[in-house]
C-alpha cells in the first residue's frame, strides 16, 4: 500500500507485508521517485546508482526506471571500497565494536 503523507508531498508511505525489497516494490519506488522528480526533469536528469542485485537488474524494474524517466548506473561486485569508503573503513570498524 502506497500513501502519500500530504498534500503535494514529496514524502510516501510505502507499506508491505516484508521489509525485502521484490520486483514489484522496486517497480513501486521507481514509480514514486519519478513522480517526485516530475518538477526538476525538464532540467536535469536523474541518475539512480545501484548494485547489481538480481532485483535491481531485472526487466521489469529497467523498464519502471525507464518509465519514470530515471537513468539507471550499475555498479560492479567488489566495488564498496572504492565507492562507499566510509562504509568499509569506519562504519565496518563501528559495527564490528558493537557486535
Amino acid at each position: 500500500m502506497t500513501r502519500e503523507l500530504g498534500p503535494d508531498s514529496q514524502c510516501f508511505l510505502l507499506q508491505g507485508n516484508s521489509a525485502w525489497c521484490n520486483k514489484a516494490t522496486f517497480c513501486t519506488v521507481m514509480k514514486l521517485l519519478g513522480k517526485c522528480l516530475e518538477a526538476v526533469k525538464p532540467l536535469a536528469h536523474c541518475l539512480l546508482s545501484m548494485d547489481c542485485a538480481p532485483v535491481h537488474t531485472c526487466e521489469e524494474v529497467v523498464a519502471a526506471a525507464a518509465r519514470a524517466g530515471v537513468f539507471l548506473h550499475m555498479i560492479p561486485s567488489c566495488m564498496t571500497s572504492i565507492m562507499q569508503p566510509l562504509d568499509v573503513y569506519v562504519f565496518a570498524k563501528f559495527k564490528r565494536h558493537l557486535r
